[in-house]
């Protein structure tokens, strides 16, 4: 996802802070940070305190940052043995432009099923959000399954599709990005599936 991010040039000068105060429902490192359950720690006159990264975002531009606050670090917890993640995004035009939707998803597996998941969504909503309906309906389904699993993955990328709340602008139509939802979506939980170390029989759509 970072690598997404504008430019050369503003790969050189940017920051991951930056990126997330920024504020923008389409920023690159929001969504695959949001999955990984990240905390950010805030800073200011009035002392430190921690904020869940979903509750940092309050509209498009919009943080919770109050006059004087900076964002000083950000939390992240170690990653298990037994998960696999991914991000995909559509956009116009390769690696210079931001998304017109993007989705990143965490998945934890035990020995023969999904025992856990996280979705998150940018650039469909006035901030970059989780789906937990989405995310319950692939908990508890067999890897090996392969029928079950691809109707998991339907059931999740169209439950994704009904949360987004996307709007009209300049580079898509709220209509077109809410059928895009369902596409990326599922692109990405089959990404990140490919990644698991076991023996995958679910085809999987590289973008």
């Amino acid at each position: 996802a970072a690598a997404l991010l504008g430019g050369r040039q503003m790969q050189q000068v940017a920051t991951v802070g930056g990126n997330l105060c920024h504020a923008s429902p389409a920023a690159e490192t929001a969504t695959p940070l949001l999955v990984h359950d990240t905390v950010a720690a805030v800073a200011g006159p009035g002392g430190r305190r921690e904020v869940p990264l979903g509750e940092f975002w309050r509209g498009p531009r919009a943080t919770c940052l109050a006059a004087g606050e900076l964002l000083v670090e950000l939390r992240i917890p170690k990653s298990a043995a037994t998960e696999s993640s991914a991000y995909r995004r559509l956009e116009l035009r390769r690696s210079v432009d931001i998304a017109i939707v993007s989705a990143s998803v965490r998945l934890v597996y035990d020995d023969r099923a999904i025992a856990g998941a996280r979705i998150a969504l940018g650039a469909v909503a006035p901030v970059p959000i989780r789906v937990p309906a989405a995310e319950e309906a692939l908990v508890g389904v067999e890897i090996a399954d392969d029928p079950g699993l691809r109707t998991a993955v339907a059931a999740a990328a169209d439950l994704c599709r009904s949360a987004a709340r996307p709007i009209d602008d300049t580079r898509a139509s709220a209509r077109y990005r809410a059928s895009m939802v369902e596409v990326v979506t599922g692109r990405c939980i089959e990404a990140a599936l490919s990644r698991w170390d076991r023996p995958m029989t679910t085809s999987v759509r590289e973008n």
